[in-house]
């Protein structure tokens, strides 16, 4: 599953997050495709009460990362929550030690779509 994670284009790989975060309880504020406050995704889980930012890339490596931490912690009184989803990371990603910020690669996301029943759907994606 790892590997058709990594070959997805772009707007497909957002849109495999898109569909985990749905299945998951969080529900997309920002418009497919649009970036809004230079990030990829703003989403909400009314259930849980809190309000996230997602950035999603294909590459990136750790400067790319901790761009995105900074405008996290800028961000704190909008944003609980950081998802950092990368397929095909420059090297070993390392975000600070804060529980509120999340790294997704490859192999967590192919974790999160085998238990979520998304298999199926990247598959088709793929092709």
């Amino acid at each position: 599953m790892q590997g058709l994670i990594q070959d997805l284009n772009p707007y497909d790989f957002e849109h495999v997050i898109d569909l985990i975060l749905n299945r998951s309880g969080w529900e997309r504020l920002s418009k497919r495709g649009g970036i809004q406050e230079g990030i990829d995704l703003d989403v909400e889980n009314k259930a849980i009460g809190e309000h996230a930012f997602v950035q999603v890339k294909s590459e990136a490596g750790q400067a790319v990362l901790q761009k995105y931490c900074d405008r996290f912690q800028k961000n704190r009184q909008r944003y609980k929550r950081m998802i950092f989803a990368v397929h095909s990371p420059l090297g070993e990603l390392r975000p600070p030690p804060n529980p509120a910020i999340q790294v997704w690669t490859s192999d967590k996301i192919a974790e999160l779509v085998v238990r979520l029943g998304l298999g199926e759907r990247v598959e088709q994606m793929r092709g």
